[in-house]
């Protein structure tokens, strides 16, 4: 008959008597000794520990082992690079407090204008993260470039004008290609009188755009001859999450 050692005989007395939950017998101290209750936190937080303990780490799965991404610069974001590739820290792209967006205006006079519907014709921009606008000469369209192909962008645009005459009416919109307003876009429009300055300012809810979609800023003033100041035509798109 097999004879049990004194501290085999210990474990087995307390395991007849039951353990407290959350625990495993075991032995953190170093040597050979008696057992040890061991909550099963304490075993989880050493498992950790081996893996990293600089606070602010990240875990992960790598390739072959659980591993840890240390702290990243302050301000860059946790980036996935795909399946089967390890997560990364990234510099936030874009302007504004790293919102992607674009805003232009028209930094000279454009005068003599009548009736007819003006498409306003930008020359200046002030930063463009979106990549909508070409501010090399001066044009009138937002074109969407294919990275924002399916995203939703917010427009928004804004003119004061000067000289018109005889009461006429003032009105500007956001319009596509084929001139058609936009969905749910509030439109400026009022009367002014003779020799006023009227401004206004539109903006259209999200709006989800493709490829090659383009966008104008235009006015229309319903007869007379009306100038735009140089400086007092801006046109902005914002992308929204």
């Amino acid at each position: 008959m097999t004879t049990l050692p004194a501290r085999a005989k210990r474990v087995l007395r307390s395991l007849q008597r039951g353990i407290p939950s959350g625990v495993v017998i075991g032995r953190r101290s170093a040597g050979v000794g008696p057992a040890e209750f061991i909550e099963l936190d304490e075993i989880q937080q050493a498992q950790l520990d081996e893996i990293s303990t600089t606070r602010g780490s990240i875990l992960y799965r790598g390739a072959s082992a659980w591993a840890a991404l240390a702290p990243g610069t302050a301000g860059h974001f946790l980036q996935t690079q795909g399946a089967n590739m390890d997560p990364i820290w990234a510099a936030a792209s874009g302007g504004g407090g790293g919102l992607n967006s674009t805003l232009v205006y028209q930094s000279s006079t454009v005068g003599g204008l009548g009736s007819s519907t003006y498409v306003v014709s930008f020359n200046t921009t002030d930063h463009d993260t979106l990549n909508i606008f070409d501010g090399a000469s001066s044009t009138t369209d937002f074109v969407i470039p294919a990275a924002l192909d399916g995203e939703r962008l917010i427009f928004w645009g804004a003119a004061r004008g000067v000289g018109v005459a005889n009461a006429q009416r003032w009105r500007m919109l956001i319009a596509r290609t084929t001139g058609a307003t936009l969905p749910g876009q509030p439109v400026f429009e009022a009367d002014m009188g003779a020799s006023s300055d009227p401004g206004a300012m539109v903006m259209t809810g999200p709006i989800i755009v493709s490829e090659n979609d383009v966008f104008r800023l235009q006015i229309q003033c319903s007869d007379g001859s009306w100038s735009l100041n140089a400086n007092n035509a801006l046109f902005a798109a914002m992308q929204v999450s």
